[in-house]
């Protein structure tokens, strides 16, 4: 009986002993569901943020696009050339002058955000990418806030309306007159002045082209997708720079898409490889390195594209391959069979 008894005690310490383990490890469960669930709400919280600031720096960005197209699409030098009225004075200038400033300024402060707001993005999509229902919600998104901004833009006053009133007609004067006035008060302007149409061409022509690009990033969301495009038509389609011909003779390269995006002041520094006649693979591939690197050095990093096509006729698929990964390694293309 005594042996009977300290087994019994043994094996009630053992049950109760068990017991406790389990109690433990339910609270220690209980204890990383807890942090776990501290995590997720931190992280939703983080990514709420962002899409915040993503939605203010995207209506900014639409504003001043609105704002630009409503305000500026006249160039003060085609006024003052074409001046039939009383000359325009420093005065009457300084404020359409102060107004571009304040927008050039902008400009550089829109793009630095939206540059933040891409690489926050990506860093985001990496951790928990978008659904498509989420990506469908912020195109809707988008779309409304372009409405808002249609109407605002209707409101918004035109700086031809200041150069129009300086240039009423004065019937007392000969058109002589009035028009050695005009030129007269065009001389006097300083160099930077002289350059505010060329610059505000080259302006609109990026902001457009950063336009396209980002509603291409949205596009992508929550899709492991390759780079953006560099340059975008005005119509906001895809750019293609070069038509790429590959064939017996060589790589052949043709004069691609036209559009604002071409007098983007980092664009139009790249020079063009030899139009039109056919260049060995390696010729192709040096003259076309500067477009490879300078789409690299984009944030984000972006690619060129062209379209090929394949007239190689009866040459081996081996040549035709190495033409056309060869082309590939520098661009992203879209293939024209027989074209």
């Amino acid at each position: 009986m005594l042996f009977n008894d300290n087994d019994s005690s043994a094996y009630r310490r053992g049950v109760v002993l068990g017991l406790t383990l389990a109690e433990l490890l339910l609270l220690l469960l209980f204890l990383f569901l807890l942090l776990m669930s501290s995590i997720l709400f931190r992280r939703e919280e983080e990514q709420l943020d962002l899409e915040r600031r993503y939605d203010a720096s995207e209506i900014e960005r639409r504003a001043f696009r609105g704002a630009f197209e409503g305000q500026l699409e006249i160039t003060l030098g085609n006024e003052l050339a074409g001046n039939i009225g009383a000359p325009l004075t420093q005065e009457q200038l300084q404020e359409p002058l102060a107004r571009l400033a304040a927008m050039s300024s902008e400009n550089v402060a829109l793009r630095t955000d939206l540059e933040a707001a891409t690489s926050e993005l990506a860093a985001l999509r990496d951790g928990r990418p978008f659904s498509q229902q989420e990506a469908s919600t912020l195109r809707q998104e988008n779309a409304r806030l372009e409405r808002q901004l249609a109407m605002l833009r209707d409101e918004l006053g035109d700086v031809s309306e200041l150069v129009s009133a300086a240039n009423a007609v004065d019937p007392e004067r000969s058109a002589a007159d009035v028009l050695n006035a005009a030129m007269s008060s065009y001389a006097g302007l300083n160099n930077d002045q002289r350059m505010l149409p060329d610059q505000l061409a080259q302006c609109h022509a990026e902001r457009s082209n950063i336009g396209s690009q980002l509603d291409y990033i949205r596009a992508q969301c929550g899709r492991a997708g390759d780079l953006p495009p560099c340059v975008y038509r005005d119509d906001g389609a895809i750019a293609y720079s070069y038509n790429v011909v590959l064939s017996q003779d060589g790589v052949t390269a043709g004069r691609g898409d036209e559009g604002r995006f071409r007098s983007i002041p980092w664009v139009a520094a790249l020079p063009d490889p030899r139009l039109g006649q056919p260049m060995s693979l390696n010729e192709f591939l040096g003259a076309t390195r500067s477009h490879f690197q300078a789409s690299q050095q984009q944030n984000p990093e972006c690619r060129f594209f062209v379209r090929i096509y394949d007239q190689m006729g009866d040459a081996s698929r081996q040549e035709f391959l190495d033409q056309y990964l060869g082309v590939q390694s520098h661009f992203y293309h879209h293939l024209v069979r027989g074209g």
